[in-house]
């Protein structure tokens, strides 16, 4: 199963979201403004708007089993033991 995630990453992703977000409606210039503002990465959010992708969804294509084959496999195993 996937690792829970901290709460500063979390709190982390929610504010390169909102500065995303914020730029996409031109509430920023740019995303040095943008992450001045949020108190993120310059460099992760153009990374972001560019397309890139954060830590665990980049490593999601690495993982042999999806969330939800893990959690059906993990319900059979308790279910039957």
């Amino acid at each position: 199963m996937g690792y829970k995630k901290s709460s500063k990453v979390a709190q982390n992703e929610a504010k390169i979201l909102e500065a995303t977000q914020a730029i996409k409606n031109k509430t920023f210039s740019g995303p040095y403004a943008a992450a001045a503002h949020f108190n993120v990465s310059c460099h992760t959010l153009s990374r972001r708007m560019a397309g890139g992708l954060s830590h665990a969804q980049a490593a999601a294509s690495q993982q042999i089993l999806s969330n939800t084959e893990e959690k059906s496999l993990i319900r059979w195993i308790t279910r039957y033991t």
